[in-house]
Parts: C-alpha cells; sequence; structure tokens
C-alpha cells in the first residue's frame, strides 16, 4: 500500500483507531451508536472503503503477473501437502503397532521395580532393626562394665544416633521400648563422663581426662562440652570474683539506708583490710587452680589422638576456628577481673581507695600468680600441631606460631602477630589503679617540695627538710619494687621529683655582679647560690644511694640517672659563672708579667731572695683565699674539683703564653722567669686535685722551662717540639732573641698582650697562628733583602726551620717551594 495513504489514515482521527492492534469492532460499534453521529460516521467509513478499494485495485493492477505466479505455486504446494499427509498417517500407524509391543512390557517392569525397591528398603530396615537391638543388648552390657567400657559404650550410643538419623525407623513397635532405654542410657554415660573429666582436671589426672575426652568425641559432642567446661569454670570464677570484692562478706558494716554506700563500722577498717587481702589471696589461689585444670585439659587435647583418624583432638577443635581451651579461658578471666573490679569499685569507694593506695601490694597477688603459672608451659614434652600455614604447640596458653617452638620455658607461646599478650592483659586489668596510684605517688613526691617552695620562698629547704624528700623517694621506690614495670614508672616519677625540685631551685639561684664578685668576702647573693647548690647536691646524692644500694632494676636506675645528671649539668652551669670570674681575675694577674723587669741584669743573690715575681704572690695568695673563703662552702667536691682542673690548666696555659711574649730575656730575667715556673706549678698544685690530672698543659709547663737557657738551634732539635711543645708558642719565645727591629707578631699588629691572647683563644687552628708569625718574619725577611745589609741573622734562619717543620708535621710532607725557600736561606 502507497505510505501516503497510510499516512493520510493515521492523520485522519476517524481512521486512526483501525490501525491499532487492540481495534474492537464492538465497541467501536457502541461508540458510534453512543455518539448520535451514524450518519457521518458511516459516510466516513464509506469513503474510507472507497479510498482502500481504488488503493486495491491499483495494487492489484501493478503486481498482475506476480499475482499470477503465485497463484501457480500455490497449488503446486497443494500437491506436496497432500503427500506428506499421506506419509503421517503411514507413520502413526506404524507408531501404533510398536506401542503395543513395548507399553505392556515396560508396565511390567515398572511393577517389578518398585517390588524390588521396597524389598530393599524392607531388608535396610530389617538389618538397621537387627543392628539396634544388637548394639542395645551390648550397651546393656558395657553400661555394667564401669569406667572401662565408657567410651565403648559411647561408641555405640554413637552407631546408634547414626542408625537412627540415617533411617526412618519410627513406628517399629520392637525397638521403641529400646529407644527409651538409649535416651536415659546416654544421659547416664554424659553425667559419668562428666564426672570423670571434671575429676580428672581437679586431680590433674591426665588419663581419666583423656577417658572424659574420649567420650564425648565418640558422642559428637567435644565442642560442646569444651565450653560448658570454660564457661562452668568461668562462672564459677566469676562467683567467687563477686564474692570476694563484697564489702559484706568481710565484716560486718553499720546498717546503711538506701542509696548509702556499704562501708566498714569506724575502728573496724584494720580487720577489714585484712580480711579483704586474705580473700583476695585465696581469689589467686581458686584462679591459679582453675588455671591449672585448664593447662591439664588443653595439654590431653594435644596429646590425645582419635584412634579411626589419628588426629589430634586439638585439630578438630582449631579446624573450625575455634580458639584453644587456655585463649578462650583466659579473656574470659581477663574480662571477669576487668568487669567486676571495675563494677566493684564504681560501687563502694572505700573499697576503691584500698586498691589504689596499696596497689603495690595488689600487684604483688597478680605477680605471684603469674609466676605460679609458669611452670605449666610443659618445657621439654611440647607437640607442634599444623593447621594450613599456622602452627601450635601444647603449652598452657597457645596460639599460633610462625615457627614451632620446641622446649620453650615461657608459659606463653604467643606470635607477635596475636594482639592477645596473656601477661598484659592481666596487668592492664588493673590498669586503672595503677594510674591511680601513680598520679597518687607523684602527689606525694610533689607535695613536700611545693610546701618547701613557696611563692614568697627566697632559701631552699634545710637538711632535714631534705630528709624527709628522700624518705618519700626511697618509701616510693622501696614500695614499687615489687613489680619492675611498677618500680620503672615510680623512678619516672622520682625524674620528675629531681626536675621539679631543680626548677623551684633555679629560681632562686642569682646571677648579678653580686653573684661573681670576687674582691671582698661571700655577698649575700653568693651565700644563697652556694645554699642553693649543696641543696641540689644533697637531693642528688641522697637519690642516688638510694637507688643504688637497693635492689632495683637495672632500668629503674636509667630511668633515674638521666634527671639526677640533668641536675649535676644545672648545679655546674651554677658554679660556672664563679669559676669564669676567678679565671678571669687571674688571667688579669698573669697579665701583670708584663711589667716585670726581665732584661736587667741582678746578682744571684737577690734572686734567690726575691723568690718569686709579685703577681705570682698575688695569684698564691687569690687562690688560698678562693678556696677558702668560697670553693670550700661547695659540697659538690667532686664537681668543683673537675672545674678546678680547667681553671688550673687555663692558668698554665695563659701563663706560659705570656712568658712566650716577655722580651727581652737576660740570663738574670730567665732565672726569674725558671722562679716563677716553680711557684705558678705549686700555685696551680693547690686548687687541682693532681697536677698530672692537668695534661698537656702541665706537659708544655714542664718542658717549657728548659728551653729559656738552650740555644736556638738545641731549640730546633728539641724532641718535645710539635708534641708537648706547640710551634707558635716556641715562636714566639724566640722572637725574644730576635733583632729589636724585628717587631714580635702582635706589636706588628698593633695589638696589646691581652687582645692577642684573646685572638689566640679565638683562632685554636695552628695553622692561622703559624700564619701571623710566618707573615711577621716574612715581612722581616723583605725588609733585610732591600736594605744594603743582605744577611739574615742567625735566629731567622731557625724561625725558618721550625715554620718548615711545622708546615711539614702538618702536612705530612714537604712541599717543594719550601725546600728551596731552605736552601736559599743557606747559602
Amino acid at each position: 500500500m502507497d505510505e501516503k495513504v497510510i499516512e493520510e489514515f493515521r492523520n485522519d482521527r476517524a481512521y486512526e483507531i483501525f490501525l491499532t492492534e487492540e481495534f474492537d469492532a464492538k465497541k467501536y460499534a457502541n461508540i458510534i451508536i453512543a455518539s448520535q453521529e451514524i450518519n457521518d460516521s458511516l459516510h466516513k467509513l464509506s469513503t474510507g472503503i472507497n479510498i482502500l478499494d481504488r488503493e486495491l485495485h491499483s495494487q492489484v493492477v501493478a503486481h498482475h503477473d506476480d499475482l499470477l505466479s503465485q497463484a501457480t505455486s500455490i497449488e503446486a504446494l497443494e500437491g506436496v501437502l497432500k503427500m506428506m499427509q499421506s506419509r503421517i498417517e503411514s507413520l502413526q500407524i506404524t507408531v501404533d503397532r510398536i506401542q503395543k509391543k513395548v507399553v505392556d512390557p515396560y508396565k511390567m517392569i515398572a511393577s517389578r521395580t518398585a517390588q524390588l525397591r521396597n524389598l530393599q528398603i524392607a531388608c535396610d530396615i530389617l538389618r538397621c532393626v537387627i543392628r539396634v537391638l544388637y548394639l542395645s543388648r551390648r550397651l546393656d552390657g558395657q553400661l555394667q562394665g564401669g569406667l572401662k567400657e565408657l567410651t565403648n559404650a559411647a561408641q555405640s550410643l554413637n552407631e546408634l544416633d547414626y542408625l537412627y538419623n540415617s533411617m526412618d525407623l519410627t513406628e517399629i513397635q520392637m525397638i521403641e521400648q529400646d529407644k527409651q532405654k538409649i535416651e536415659k542410657a546416654r544421659q547416664s554415660i554424659e553425667n559419668e563422663a562428666m564426672m570423670v573429666l571434671t575429676d580428672g582436671m581437679k586431680s590433674q589426672n591426665q588419663t581419666k581426662v583423656a577417658t572424659g575426652l574420649q567420650v564425648f568425641h565418640n558422642l559428637q559432642k567435644l565442642q560442646i562440652i569444651l565450653q560448658k567446661v570454660i564457661e562452668k569454670s568461668c562462672s564459677n570464677l566469676e562467683a567467687c570474683v563477686r564474692e570476694t570484692l563484697d564489702v559484706n562478706t568481710h565484716i560486718q558494716s553499720r546498717s546503711t539506708g538506701p542509696g548509702r554506700a556499704v562501708m566498714p563500722t569506724p575502728g573496724s577498717t584494720a580487720a577489714w583490710r585484712v580480711s579483704l587481702w586474705q580473700a583476695m589471696e585465696k581469689l589467686m589461689g581458686n584462679i591459679y587452680e582453675t588455671c591449672v585444670q585448664m593447662s591439664v585439659l588443653e595439654k590431653v587435647l594435644f596429646k590425645k589422638k582419635d584412634p579411626v583418624t589419628h588426629l589430634c583432638f586439638i585439630e578438630e577443635l582449631l579446624k573450625n576456628g575455634h580458639p584453644t581451651v587456655m585463649e578462650a579461658f583466659w579473656k574470659k578471666v581477663i574480662f571477669i577481673l576487668t568487669h567486676e573490679l571495675s563494677k566493684s569499685t564504681e560501687e563502694n569507694t572505700f573499697l576503691k581507695q584500698t586498691f589504689e593506695s596499696e596497689y603495690p601490694k595488689l600487684l604483688r597477688f597478680y605477680n605471684d600468680l603469674w609466676t605460679r603459672l609458669k611452670p605449666y608451659s610443659m618445657a621439654g614434652e611440647q607437640t607442634t600441631v599444623r593447621l594450613g600455614s599456622s602452627e601450635y604447640d601444647n603449652s598452657v596458653f597457645s596460639v599460633p606460631l610462625i615457627t614451632p617452638v620446641i622446649g620453650k620455658d615461657d608459659v606463653f607461646n604467643f606470635s607477635e602477630e596475636n594482639e592477645l599478650n596473656p601477661e598484659l592483659a592481666l596487668r592492664d586489668s588493673l590498669s586503672t589503679f595503677e594510674n591511680a596510684y601513680l598520679t597518687r605517688s607523684l602527689s606525694r613526691l610533689f607535695d613536700p617540695i611545693n610546701t618547701f617552695f613557696p611563692d614568697t620562698a627566697k632559701e631552699p629547704p634545710k637538711r632535714e627538710e631534705l630528709t624527709n624528700i628522700e624518705k618519700t623517694v626511697a618509701n616510693e621506690l622501696n614500695a614499687a619494687s615489687v613489680d619492675t614495670r611498677l618500680s620503672l614508672a615510680i623512678a619516672k616519677n622520682v625524674s620528675k621529683t629531681i626536675r621539679l625540685y631543680c626548677a623551684k631551685c633555679e629560681r632562686l639561684i642569682i646571677t648579678n655582679s653580686n653573684a661573681i664578685q670576687l674582691t671582698t668576702a661571700m655577698t649575700g647573693a653568693q651565700t644563697r647560690n652556694t645554699t642553693v647548690v649543696n641543696s641540689i647536691y644533697y637531693l642528688c646524692t641522697a637519690v642516688s644511694k638510694v637507688i643504688h644500694s637497693g635492689n632495683f632494676a637495672p632500668q629503674t636506675i636509667e630511668a633515674v640517672e638521666p634527671a639526677i645528671q640533668n641536675a649535676l649539668t644545672m648545679i655546674k652551669d651554677a658554679v660556672e659563672p664563679l669559676v669564669k670570674a676567678m679565671a678571669k681575675t687571674m688571667e688579669s694577674m698573669i697579665l701583670k708579667i708584663h711589667q716585670e723587669d726581665f732584661a736587667s741584669e741582678k746578682t744571684e743573690s737577690q734572686i734567690a731572695k726575691s723568690k718569686c715575681s709579685p703577681y705570682i704572690k698575688d695569684i698564691q695568695r687569690f687562690t688560698d683565699r678562693i678556696k677558702g673563703d668560697y670553693l670550700a662552702r661547695l659540697d659538690c667536691i667532686e664537681i668543683v674539683d673537675e672545674m678546678l682542673n680547667s681553671l688550673a690548666s687555663r692558668v698554665l696555659d695563659l701563663f706560659i703564653r705570656h712568658v712566650s711574649l716577655i722580651r727581652p730575656i737576660s740570663d738574670a730575667g730567665k732565672l726569674k722567669i725558671a722562679a716563677d715556673m716553680a711557684q705558678i706549678e705549686l700555685a696551680a698544685g693547690s686548687i687541682c686535685t693532681k697536677l698530672s690530672e692537668l695534661g698537656k698543659s702541665y706537659r708544655v709547663l714542664r718542658c717549657f722551662r728548659p728551653l729559656l737557657f738552650q740555644t736556638p738551634e738545641h731549640i730546633l732539635g728539641n724532641p718535645a717540639l710539635g708534641e708537648n711543645l706547640p710551634y707558635f708558642l716556641v715562636l714566639n719565645f724566640l722572637f725574644s732573641r730576635a733583632p729589636s727591629n724585628l717587631p714580635s707578631p702582635h706589636k706588628a699588629s698593633k695589638w696589646t698582650e691581652k687582645a692577642y691572647s684573646e685572638w689566640l683563644d679565638q683562632h685554636t687552628d695552628d695553622a692561622e697562628r703559624l700564619g701571623l708569625i710566618k707573615g711577621t718574619v716574612d715581612s722581616y725577611i723583605q725588609s733585610v733583602r732591600t736594605s744594603d745589609n743582605k744577611v739574615l741573622p742567625p735566629i731567622i734562619v731557625v724561625m725558618q726551620k721550625i715554620l718548615l717543620k711545622a708546615s711539614s708535621h702538618r702536612r705530612g710532607r714537604f712541599t717543594t717551594g719550601i725546600l728551596t725557600s731552605q736552601m736559599s736561606l743557606e747559602r
């Protein structure tokens, strides 16, 4: 049909309904009649029919040849269909004939098959009944056999269960009576097996435990019974814990009204505490006994094997994802302890105060419990079981292991991947009381210090008050010595105490000029500082004595030592300004050496009469005064000696440095310097413990004295040169023998002796020091070469050689340029 005709019909609302697949002629007629537009509709339909007739006529005309061809094909198709119909009728006749030959034999075979199936079922039921009757009679005999036949009776019951579950034996009157008897026998066997298992656990008889487990294994109830045993043991422990923590069970309490806490009556507190700790000791004993029972049960599970499958009982327990007996039991024990302790202490503040104030005693019970559990690690007879990628051993508390542990003496064999640490879990059940105890302990340690140091305090505590702090520290450490971890925590509190005391004392230390003056007697500031330093030192000494005299763990001592060392460092920092002031004063006295006359000639009698220079006498008087007036009042002798040793070294270094700068020096001056050296040695010896402990400073003094009387050539060959006699020091001394027109290095730089000494302190590298000297010598050599007299004095040649030797010693090899320079100088 032409698309235009179809589109015309689709766009006309009167014809559109005829194009839908759901068109209903009756429904359309009813709609037309109801609308009372019959004539219009008929006219519209007639028009549409005419349009369709015209379109149909045009289509027939357009496809006339195709229609004739299709008509011829239809006649051929009718012939084919007739032939097929005749063949189908022939086939149906054949099928009916075959059916008659097959249906009757099939019905007969189906009937015989049903008879055979029913016979087989009947035979199976009869065999099952016969087996039930046999097992029932055998069970009667096994029940009379007592404990020896208990496992066999359980096996018989297991087989009877299998028979009843594998086949429907209801309404068989022959075995109904036996069925009731079997149920009674089952209850009897389970009760007897439970009694055997319980008795074996209590008496630690592994044979009885193995028998009980075998019975329940035969009954296919091993997992259920183990859960019941654990729950029953935990239930008994929970009741014991509640009874122990019940205040009413320890002593008669006064009548209380509703909502009032139960408290011990006045005067009965001591008796109540004794009763409580006795009950706690008994509770720990019950936990220990129950753990031992669980350990016996678990050991048997590791050892006992199914006689049929040869698998350990523990493998069947673990392969379903269940934890080991001891692990499950221990988790519940920890939960019970944590929950009941928290609940009881919340309900009774007196119980809470008792556990918090006497926490070390409570912790000792826990530690004793843990110590008693360790021997049950099955050391020496461990069995390792592998399930997949995990391994288990038969220690008391066993969890998956990464590697097998054979003969390990630890009661717990937990892998690092397992989150449960049994010892820490037991300890953590007391974490609330431990935190409270540590807080109270810190308060007990801090309270005396806060009392002794009010905001207006100007003096540190007296010795008697420090003794109280010492006793408090000793009491806290001794009370915590029952446990290493607690002792370590208390040691940290002691460290905080020492730091707090030092912080309080630090505010009392005066740092103004009055604290470091040395011209008059001790000022009030110096007296206070001395008292503060002695107070800190006394506390450090007392605490150190406590921790080293007691039987404390090394980690406890190590926790306190840093605080003590910090306190000693604070003492050094407090004393150091005074020592620096001493060093500065003595340096100013040593500088007076340049005011002495070492160039004039004196007779030996005059030199012997004078003994030493006035500045040396000033130093001696000063050292005697500071030791008697200042340092003798300090109790920290070791610290003072260490600082005085440094001071003595500094004095000797400065003395030799300034001696090397003296020029010119006559023979009498050399003797005078030698006498001064002897006296300065005595002065240094009076402020240090031992001169030999001063090290290089003292060796330089001893080696420098012979240089006064040696020729430059002997000085060049001195074996101490470069070792105990620094090159720069010897070169400075040789300037005293040089021509007057060769200035000393500091003079060439227009420095004073004091400024030069400060420069040497700031520039400790020998290369810099020698560079300054070399620059002065090179300038002199250059001036000689430009003058008429180009001959260098012998002393300059010696100084050049020493510079060369110093360079060689510093670099480890001679340089070509310096060798050339030396050869030209010699020529």
